[in-house]
């Protein structure tokens, strides 16, 4: 099976992301996970620099400006791929740190999968989803394309990226659409069992660490903290 994956969004210290600190966890649980599998690797960064090209070695790239909306960034990621002779799809951002390999992920790859449902954001009506991460059979690329371009779709807005699913739900019906977690989760930085996002810079909310010292660092303080990553 050909994997395609996608890293996009911001790659740069600018706003507090450095691709640097995260390249190596996403080399070894997303990119080297699958022994069995060819993956291809796709960038829509604001930054391509000899540095980036030459460590992810992408079969193609394009280069966005900071201010896109995210919306016009996924856009974008879809249009590298369209045409590339893949069979399966994961879509995801060059910030994150997997907690543990994307291959041991409960994956259906015959569907469209999403994380999880957003909890207290899904049931209210507002159907949001994990937001960053979607892995999908290459079959529903339009389709996840249509669900982000149709404002019908989208009637929350500033977060088009949680409403893919009662678009992409109208579109390849329910029975196609996997939940990698059956119980609802956080998207926040590691208020999950799947991931963290490295946003060093920003001022700790409520949503767990902001950055993988932090992370350690707390592991150690209070391992006991309930901002520490949901395990089974």
């Amino acid at each position: 099976m050909k994997i395609g994956i996608v890293l996009t969004g911001l790659v740069s210290i600018l706003r507090n992301r450095d691709w640097r600190r995260t390249k190596d966890n996403i080399k070894e649980n997303l990119i080297d996970c699958w022994p069995t599998h060819e993956t291809k690797i796709y960038l829509s960064t604001n930054e391509i620099t000899p540095e980036i090209l030459e460590f992810y070695k992408p079969e193609k790239w394009a280069e966005t400006i900071v201010n896109f909306q995210l919306q016009r960034r996924t856009l974008k990621s879809i249009e590298l791929i369209q045409e590339e002779d893949l069979d399966f799809i994961i879509f995801t951002r060059p910030d994150i740190v997997f907690l543990d390999k994307v291959s041991s992920f409960n994956i259906d790859f015959d569907k469209f999968n999403f994380l999880f449902r957003e909890i207290h954001h899904f049931y209210d009506g507002r159907h949001f989803t994990c937001d960053n991460f979607y892995a999908l059979p290459f079959k529903y690329l339009d389709s996840f394309r249509q669900a982000i371009l149709d404002p019908e779709n989208l009637p929350f807005a500033g977060h088009f990226h949680n409403q893919v699913y009662p678009g992409l739900k109208k579109l390849i019906t329910d029975e196609n659409i996997h939940f990698i977690q059956e119980e609802e989760g956080y998207s926040g930085p590691a208020q999950n069992k799947f991931y963290l996002l490295d946003r060093y810079g920003h001022i700790d909310g409520d949503l767990g660490p902001t950055s993988i010292e932090k992370l350690e660092r707390l592991k150690i303080e209070d391992p006991n903290s309930v901002f520490l990553p949901k395990r089974d």
